[in-house]
Protein backbone atom coordinates (compact mmCIF):
# COMPACT_ATOMS: atom_id res chain seq x y z
CA UNK A 1 0.00 0.00 0.00
CA UNK A 2 1.51 3.20 -0.80
CA UNK A 3 0.92 6.74 -0.47
CA UNK A 4 2.15 9.57 -2.04
CA UNK A 5 5.64 9.48 -1.95
CA UNK A 6 6.90 12.70 -3.04
CA UNK A 7 5.17 13.82 -6.07
CA UNK A 8 4.08 16.99 -4.48
CA UNK A 9 6.44 18.66 -6.88
CA UNK A 10 4.37 17.92 -9.88
CA UNK A 11 5.57 19.58 -13.07
CA UNK A 12 3.61 18.17 -15.99
CA UNK A 13 5.79 16.81 -18.74
CA UNK A 14 6.69 19.06 -21.65
CA UNK A 15 7.36 17.16 -24.88
CA UNK A 16 11.10 16.97 -25.50
CA UNK A 17 10.92 18.45 -29.00
CA UNK A 18 8.89 21.41 -27.81
CA UNK A 19 11.27 21.98 -24.91
CA UNK A 20 14.32 21.93 -27.18
CA UNK A 21 12.67 24.29 -29.66
CA UNK A 22 11.83 26.71 -26.87
CA UNK A 23 15.30 26.40 -25.38
CA UNK A 24 16.90 27.22 -28.73
CA UNK A 25 14.74 30.31 -28.85
CA UNK A 26 15.79 31.12 -25.29
CA UNK A 27 19.30 31.89 -26.48
CA UNK A 28 18.17 33.91 -29.51
CA UNK A 29 16.68 37.12 -28.11
CA UNK A 30 15.11 38.72 -25.06
CA UNK A 31 11.61 38.31 -26.52
CA UNK A 32 12.21 34.62 -27.18
CA UNK A 33 13.65 34.22 -23.70
CA UNK A 34 10.46 35.64 -22.20
CA UNK A 35 8.34 33.35 -24.38
CA UNK A 36 10.34 30.34 -23.23
CA UNK A 37 9.92 31.17 -19.53
CA UNK A 38 6.20 31.85 -20.00
CA UNK A 39 5.70 28.51 -21.74
CA UNK A 40 7.47 26.55 -19.01
CA UNK A 41 5.69 28.47 -16.25
CA UNK A 42 2.27 27.99 -17.86
CA UNK A 43 2.77 24.24 -18.00
CA UNK A 44 3.95 24.01 -14.40
CA UNK A 45 1.66 26.33 -12.43
CA UNK A 46 -2.12 26.73 -12.69
CA UNK A 47 -3.00 30.42 -12.60
CA UNK A 48 -5.72 30.88 -9.92
CA UNK A 49 -7.07 33.87 -11.82
CA UNK A 50 -6.81 32.35 -15.28
CA UNK A 51 -9.25 30.20 -17.24
CA UNK A 52 -10.59 27.05 -15.59
CA UNK A 53 -8.45 23.96 -16.05
CA UNK A 54 -9.95 20.83 -17.65
CA UNK A 55 -12.34 18.87 -15.44
CA UNK A 56 -10.22 15.71 -15.67
CA UNK A 57 -8.32 15.51 -12.41
CA UNK A 58 -4.69 14.45 -12.35
CA UNK A 59 -3.26 12.79 -9.24
CA UNK A 60 -0.52 15.30 -8.45
CA UNK A 61 -1.66 18.57 -9.95
CA UNK A 62 -4.05 21.05 -8.33
CA UNK A 63 -6.88 22.63 -10.28
CA UNK A 64 -7.57 26.35 -10.27
CA UNK A 65 -10.38 25.81 -7.77
CA UNK A 66 -8.07 23.80 -5.48
CA UNK A 67 -5.66 26.72 -5.38
CA UNK A 68 -8.40 29.22 -4.55
CA UNK A 69 -9.75 27.10 -1.65
CA UNK A 70 -6.38 25.77 -0.46
CA UNK A 71 -6.30 27.55 2.92
CA UNK A 72 -9.75 26.31 3.90
CA UNK A 73 -9.00 22.73 2.87
CA UNK A 74 -5.65 22.62 4.63
CA UNK A 75 -7.27 23.82 7.85
CA UNK A 76 -9.80 20.97 7.64
CA UNK A 77 -7.10 18.35 6.99
CA UNK A 78 -4.90 19.79 9.74
CA UNK A 79 -7.71 19.54 12.32
CA UNK A 80 -8.36 15.87 11.53
CA UNK A 81 -4.67 14.93 11.69
CA UNK A 82 -4.03 16.98 14.82
CA UNK A 83 -6.93 15.32 16.63
CA UNK A 84 -5.76 11.73 16.05
CA UNK A 85 -2.05 11.89 15.12
CA UNK A 86 -1.04 15.20 16.67
CA UNK A 87 1.01 13.87 19.60
CA UNK A 88 2.67 11.21 17.44
CA UNK A 89 3.75 13.11 14.34
CA UNK A 90 5.33 16.24 12.91
CA UNK A 91 3.04 18.01 10.41
CA UNK A 92 3.27 20.79 7.85
CA UNK A 93 0.97 22.18 5.18
CA UNK A 94 1.90 21.49 1.58
CA UNK A 95 0.87 24.63 -0.30
CA UNK A 96 0.95 27.29 2.44
CA UNK A 97 -2.70 28.08 1.81
CA UNK A 98 -2.30 28.31 -1.95
CA UNK A 99 0.82 30.50 -1.92
CA UNK A 100 2.80 27.69 -3.58
CA UNK A 101 0.56 27.31 -6.60
CA UNK A 102 2.16 24.21 -8.09
CA UNK A 103 1.65 22.18 -4.89
CA UNK A 104 -1.54 20.28 -4.26
CA UNK A 105 -3.20 21.55 -1.06
CA UNK A 106 -2.96 19.28 1.94
CA UNK A 107 -1.01 18.36 5.05
CA UNK A 108 2.08 16.14 5.29
CA UNK A 109 2.92 14.21 8.45
CA UNK A 110 5.75 11.98 9.71
CA UNK A 111 5.32 9.75 12.77
CA UNK A 112 8.07 10.12 15.39
CA UNK A 113 10.55 7.21 15.58
CA UNK A 114 8.80 5.28 12.79
CA UNK A 115 9.25 5.30 9.03
CA UNK A 116 5.49 5.86 8.61
CA UNK A 117 4.78 9.15 6.86
CA UNK A 118 2.17 10.43 4.49
CA UNK A 119 -0.02 13.19 3.14
CA UNK A 120 -3.65 14.11 3.35
CA UNK A 121 -4.26 15.69 -0.05
CA UNK A 122 -7.29 17.92 -0.57
CA UNK A 123 -9.39 18.28 -3.73
CA UNK A 124 -12.40 20.50 -4.32
CA UNK A 125 -14.09 20.21 -7.69
CA UNK A 126 -15.92 23.26 -9.00
CA UNK A 127 -19.64 22.95 -8.37
CA UNK A 128 -19.16 20.60 -5.41
CA UNK A 129 -20.46 21.79 -2.05
CA UNK A 130 -17.54 20.34 -0.07
CA UNK A 131 -13.99 19.12 -0.61
CA UNK A 132 -12.71 15.56 -0.46
CA UNK A 133 -9.45 14.30 1.02
CA UNK A 134 -7.23 11.42 0.03
CA UNK A 135 -4.91 9.76 2.51
CA UNK A 136 -1.64 8.82 0.80
CA UNK A 137 0.52 6.97 3.33
CA UNK A 138 3.98 5.47 2.89
CA UNK A 139 6.12 2.99 4.85
CA UNK A 140 3.08 1.52 6.58
CA UNK A 141 3.21 -1.57 8.75
CA UNK A 142 0.82 -4.13 7.21
CA UNK A 143 -1.44 -4.06 10.30
CA UNK A 144 -1.78 -0.28 10.09
CA UNK A 145 -2.60 -0.49 6.39
CA UNK A 146 -5.23 -3.14 7.14
CA UNK A 147 -6.83 -0.88 9.75
CA UNK A 148 -7.06 1.95 7.22
CA UNK A 149 -8.52 -0.24 4.48
CA UNK A 150 -11.04 -1.85 6.85
CA UNK A 151 -12.19 1.59 8.01
CA UNK A 152 -12.70 2.80 4.43
CA UNK A 153 -14.59 -0.40 3.55
CA UNK A 154 -16.90 0.03 6.54
CA UNK A 155 -17.70 3.57 5.44
CA UNK A 156 -18.99 2.20 2.12
CA UNK A 157 -19.44 4.69 -0.67
CA UNK A 158 -19.64 4.46 -4.46
CA UNK A 159 -16.20 2.91 -4.91
CA UNK A 160 -15.41 -0.78 -5.31
CA UNK A 161 -14.93 -2.08 -1.76
CA UNK A 162 -12.14 -4.48 -2.75
CA UNK A 163 -8.69 -2.83 -2.48
CA UNK A 164 -6.42 -3.00 -5.50
CA UNK A 165 -2.90 -4.42 -5.25
CA UNK A 166 -0.70 -2.50 -7.68
CA UNK A 167 2.30 -4.55 -8.78
CA UNK A 168 5.63 -2.74 -8.76
CA UNK A 169 6.98 -2.44 -12.32
CA UNK A 170 10.32 -0.81 -11.43
CA UNK A 171 9.29 2.38 -13.20
CA UNK A 172 10.13 5.91 -12.08
CA UNK A 173 8.89 7.21 -8.72
CA UNK A 174 6.19 9.54 -10.06
CA UNK A 175 4.83 6.94 -12.49
CA UNK A 176 4.74 4.29 -9.78
CA UNK A 177 2.75 6.53 -7.46
CA UNK A 178 0.42 7.69 -10.23
CA UNK A 179 -0.59 4.04 -10.68
CA UNK A 180 -1.98 4.10 -7.14
CA UNK A 181 -4.40 6.91 -7.93
CA UNK A 182 -7.50 4.72 -8.32
CA UNK A 183 -10.41 6.65 -6.78
CA UNK A 184 -12.90 4.05 -8.04
CA UNK A 185 -11.42 1.59 -5.47
CA UNK A 186 -11.75 1.84 -1.70
CA UNK A 187 -7.94 1.79 -1.65
CA UNK A 188 -4.95 0.94 -3.82
CA UNK A 189 -1.70 -0.30 -2.35
CA UNK A 190 1.77 -1.47 -3.27
CA UNK A 191 4.22 -3.54 -1.25
CA UNK A 192 7.68 -2.03 -1.18
CA UNK A 193 10.75 -4.22 -1.29
CA UNK A 194 11.41 -3.78 2.43
CA UNK A 195 8.00 -5.22 3.35
CA UNK A 196 6.33 -1.89 4.11
CA UNK A 197 3.24 -0.74 2.25
CA UNK A 198 2.29 2.37 0.32
CA UNK A 199 -1.43 3.14 0.27
CA UNK A 200 -3.89 5.54 -1.36
CA UNK A 201 -7.48 5.63 -0.08
CA UNK A 202 -10.49 6.64 -2.11
CA UNK A 203 -11.50 10.31 -1.77
CA UNK A 204 -13.02 10.89 1.69
CA UNK A 205 -15.13 13.64 3.17
CA UNK A 206 -13.68 15.48 6.16
CA UNK A 207 -15.85 13.40 8.53
CA UNK A 208 -14.80 10.14 6.84
CA UNK A 209 -11.15 11.15 7.00
CA UNK A 210 -11.44 11.74 10.74
CA UNK A 211 -12.99 8.29 11.22
CA UNK A 212 -10.24 6.59 9.19
CA UNK A 213 -7.50 8.36 11.15
CA UNK A 214 -9.26 7.53 14.42
CA UNK A 215 -9.31 3.86 13.44
CA UNK A 216 -5.64 3.80 12.43
CA UNK A 217 -4.28 5.80 15.38
CA UNK A 218 -4.34 2.99 18.03
CA UNK A 219 -2.38 0.65 15.73
CA UNK A 220 0.16 3.37 14.95
CA UNK A 221 0.44 4.16 18.66
CA UNK A 222 1.10 0.47 19.41
CA UNK A 223 3.96 0.26 16.88
CA UNK A 224 5.35 3.53 18.22
CA UNK A 225 5.32 2.21 21.79
CA UNK A 226 7.08 -1.02 20.73
CA UNK A 227 9.69 0.96 18.80
CA UNK A 228 10.38 3.28 21.72
CA UNK A 229 10.58 0.38 24.16
CA UNK A 230 13.15 -1.25 21.89
CA UNK A 231 15.18 1.97 21.71
CA UNK A 232 15.09 2.35 25.48
CA UNK A 233 16.31 -1.24 25.92
CA UNK A 234 19.04 -0.73 23.33
CA UNK A 235 20.37 2.53 24.73
CA UNK A 236 19.89 1.36 28.32
CA UNK A 237 22.03 -1.70 27.63
CA UNK A 238 24.64 0.42 25.85
CA UNK A 239 24.75 2.83 28.78
CA UNK A 240 25.46 0.04 31.29
CA UNK A 241 28.21 -1.58 29.21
Amino acid sequence: MTLSSRPSTRFPAIPAQELMRLYAAFCASEDSKAAFMDAVRDKAVPDPHGPALPAVRKPFRPTRHDVLRAHEMEQMAWRALLLHFGDMADMHVLSSGGDMLFRQPGVAYAVHDLRHCGRVVAMWDEGADRPVFQLRAACLEPLVARRIINAVQLLGGPSILRPLHVVDRWSGGWARDAALYRPERCAAFRRDRDGYLRLYTRPLTAAELALVLESAAPEVRKFLAVRRKGLERLYGTAGRS
